[in-house]
């Protein structure tokens, strides 16, 4: 019993260094609080979170997985290692961890997003975009799904679509000169088609 407390006294140390920003700090403390305890599962967890700021993507999946193995149903470990195999390009692998979440639960916006992003790194725009609509049905106001939005309807050549999503964008965030850049890039490109449709 006293050596389970002394688990958790290292995994609060952990927990504290992690919020002040300290991650190899509390790296070293789950990872001395998980000697005692394999079965913390939320120690794994925070270790992920804590090593995949340092960079250790890699280590960072295996912590998740080592809490999923624990707790199947937390979801959080689903998403945070969806972002972390993103991270890594394993796109396939981040895509069947969202949606591993999103079988948990389908009411956060930025798993959606994040998924529409994967998605659209393998090339698969019309998924993209419908999981953008997901998360902009869940929080219409979220800037960088209609930003992304737009990029997967600029792919797909629905010109018109993806200005209206840059234009959205831009309504939310006027200050960020990146979404102009796409909206102008956007209407380049459709002129461009246009021009080419017409000299046919």
């Amino acid at each position: 019993m006293q050596d389970m407390s002394v688990a958790d006294d290292y995994a609060n140390q952990g927990d504290n260094h992690y919020s002040h920003g300290r991650y190899n700090d509390a790296v070293t403390c789950y990872k001395k609080a998980l000697q005692i305890n394999p079965g913390l599962s939320e120690a794994w967890f925070n270790r992920g979170n804590a090593l995949d700021e340092l960079g250790r993507y890699n280590d960072a999946v295996k912590s998740y997985n080592k809490t999923l193995n624990i707790n199947p149903g937390k979801f959080e470990a689903w998403f945070n290692r969806g972002i972390s195999l993103g991270k890594l390009n394993r796109w396939d692998d981040a895509i069947e961890s969202f949606d591993k979440a999103l079988a948990i639960t389908t009411s956060f916006s930025e798993v959606w997003n994040n998924r529409g992003i994967a998605l659209g790194q393998i090339g698969r725009w019309v998924d993209a975009v419908a999981s953008y609509d997901k998360a902009l049905e869940i929080e219409p106001g979220k800037l960088w799904a209609w930003n992304n939005r737009g990029i997967a309807l600029s792919r797909l050549g629905r010109w018109d679509d993806a200005i209206e999503s840059f234009d959205k964008a831009i309504a939310i965030g006027p200050g960020f000169p990146v979404l102009r850049e796409n909206r102008e890039n956007t209407v380049e490109k459709k002129n461009r088609a246009l021009a080419s449709t017409l000299d046919i």
